[in-house]
């Protein structure tokens, strides 16, 4: 379903797993004493029965399954906190030399996604391994990751999708969201002008400046 890079994308730590799967044997096993004691007191019962609603339960919380199916129900939208440019995200994500990054605030990402069921946090980054349970956290699965993601400083945007596994548009003023657009920059002279020419053709509103990252250029002291 995911990449390689994304295989614990809404996965837990060994911790919560561990916890959760010791609650799901006392479950089970619970349905299974209750079962046994019904067959003692009527051993008339076709035992088939009880062995069929024991099956279906451990299909049902078999936790791989279970937190897979739980992923293609949330869309998310993600971001980079941070006050300046990183390299190593222009790395990362525009590996073309021709990437573009729109600049926000948490603020104004909050305030322009207004829909229903919309929630916006940073991301957690935790040793998936050997980390305790954090208490306290609220929508704790959609927002932790593993530490060697921690470059990424993400916020993230989640929403529950009206169908599972496909993506849904969110109304969004797109003016009031973007304060500048970033060209990567390694790209070409020409590249900000199409940028900007692209903008304007999609009649989208977009007001915000075009700016050539910086970054890479030779420094220029008085």
């Amino acid at each position: 379903m995911f990449a390689s890079r994304y295989t614990y994308e809404g996965w837990l730590p060994r911790s919560h797993i561990a916890a959760m799967m010791g609650l799901n044997r006392t479950y089970l096993d619970q349905m299974k004493c209750t079962c046994d004691t019904i067959l003692a007191q009527q051993p008339h019962r076709d035992s088939a029965q009880f062995d069929a609603l024991l099956e279906d339960a451990r299909q049902k919380l078999d936790l791989q399954k279970l937190l897979g199916e739980v992923n293609k129900k949330f869309g998310l939208n993600c971001w980079h906190i941070n006050e300046d440019e990183s390299e190593a995200m222009w790395r990362l994500y525009g590996v073309t030399g021709n990437g573009i990054a729109l600049e926000s605030t948490e603020e104004r990402l909050k305030s322009v996604l207004t829909a229903d069921g919309i929630i916006v946090g940073r991301v957690r980054y935790m040793n998936f391994e050997h980390d305790e349970i954090e208490k306290g956290h609220e929508n704790y699965g959609l927002f932790i990751k593993r530490n060697s993601f921690a470059h990424e400083q993400e916020l993230r945007a989640t929403i529950l999708l009206p169908t599972p596994g496909i993506g849904t548009l969110v109304p969004c003023d797109i003016d009031a969201l973007i304060t500048n657009v970033h060209i990567a920059p390694e790209a070409p002279p020409f590249y900000a002008d199409t940028v900007r020419y692209i903008i304007d053709r999609a009649d989208i509103g977009l007001k915000a400046p075009v700016l050539r990252s910086k970054l890479l250029d030779n420094p220029s002291y008085p």
